[in-house]
């Protein structure tokens, strides 16, 4: 019989199964969302702003944006690969 300590470390550290790929597909999901969001922005602000000031700022803030998408998608396709039998 195990200790109750040592069976709460067995279970806060063992896997997850692969339910819990969806979790960064969601996230992925989200994130591309939100670069449209702002990627349209750009263009909008690109066609119709006459002075471009903000234009700078909206692609600084689509680079991070970009990188959680990625890094969500690659996660996602990393966690269905190794849950697959």
């Amino acid at each position: 019989m195990m200790a109750p300590l040592e069976s709460f470390f067995k279970d806060a550290t063992t896997p997850f199964g692969p339910k819990y790929c969806d979790f960064f597909y969601y996230l992925t999901i989200i994130n591309f969302i939100l670069l449209l969001y702002i990627l349209l922005s750009a263009l909008y602000v690109f066609l119709f702003d006459k002075k471009k000031e903000g234009i700078f700022q909206i692609v600084l803030v689509s680079l991070p944006t970009f990188m959680a998408y990625f890094t969500n998608r690659l996660l996602y396709s990393m966690c269905i690969g190794s849950t697959q039998m």
